[in-house]
């Protein structure tokens, strides 16, 4: 993935016929701006040692009736639309998920608020802009 990806955006991403969360979040970002939802889009990074990093998701969140939803449709196991009550519920709810998939003692998982990408960007660039975004500090109780 680090030597051939390049973020797809828009109709780019359509024509592929394929992509990544980084495309999906993108994608589903254009789509809550063109009808007016609320929504915010993060990106989660783990670490399995301090030199070593780990999986990576990004993922979006948005707001209807005071509630927050998790619209995933690239990790498929949990795959569908997830209510919460909170952004904090969400994120935390997120990252646990993302830590029992993978069956990992993360020494640390970090999340940031991201803002839209490039089109064409590879993982270095892509991850560069993403750790540019507001860190998210979250009080996660679950071992990580």
């Amino acid at each position: 993935m680090d030597k051939f990806y390049r973020l797809k955006l828009g109709d780019d991403f359509i024509k592929s016929g394929y992509g990544v969360c980084w495309d999906f979040c993108d994608y589903e970002r254009d789509f809550c701006k063109k009808i007016g939802l609320e929504h915010e889009c993060y990106f989660l990074l783990s670490f399995l040692s301090r030199s070593q990093g780990g999986p990576t998701h990004t993922f979006l969140l948005y707001k209807k009736n005071e509630n927050w939803f998790w619209f995933e449709y690239s990790f498929e196991k949990y795959r569908g639309i997830w209510k919460y009550s909170s952004k904090q519920e969400a994120l935390e709810d997120i990252v646990d998920k993302f830590c029992n998939f993978f069956s990992k003692s993360f020494e640390a998982v970090e999340i940031y608020k991201t803002t839209k990408a490039k089109k064409g960007l590879n993982t270095y660039d892509f991850v560069s802009h993403c750790l540019k975004g507001n860190k998210i500090e979250l009080e996660i109780n679950s071992k990580r």
